[in-house]
């Protein structure tokens, strides 16, 4: 069976309000929570799993690929709102791995 990836715990202040935000924001339904975690469920059976730990949270970082319009949509949801910084697109295809295409 090929490696593919599952989950993600990520460390909240309010697990429920982060699941939320971040199920707006990508524009996904509610998944099923149980335990300590507030859980968001992505294309392909992805969770991202929200839980509040007891020790000061470090700073994390997430990347999620979206179309233009849904990219818009969730960048007006946060102008003015968080300090965001965008980056320009970048064309994945035009990147090669290791061992391919030489």
């Amino acid at each position: 069976m090929p490696a593919s990836f599952n989950h993600t715990i990520i460390a909240a202040v309010d697990r429920e309000e982060s699941a939320r935000f971040y199920r707006e924001l990508l524009e996904v339904p509610a998944a099923e929570s149980w335990g300590i975690f507030a859980n968001i469920q992505l294309e392909g059976g992805v969770l991202m799993q929200f839980a509040e730990p007891p020790v000061d949270i470090q700073m994390q970082h997430y990347a999620f690929l979206v179309d233009d319009a849904h990219f818009d949509r969730a960048y007006a949801r946060l102008r003015g709102t968080i300090s965001l910084t965008v980056y320009p697109a970048v064309s994945f295809s035009s990147f090669q791995r290791p061992g391919i295409g030489r």
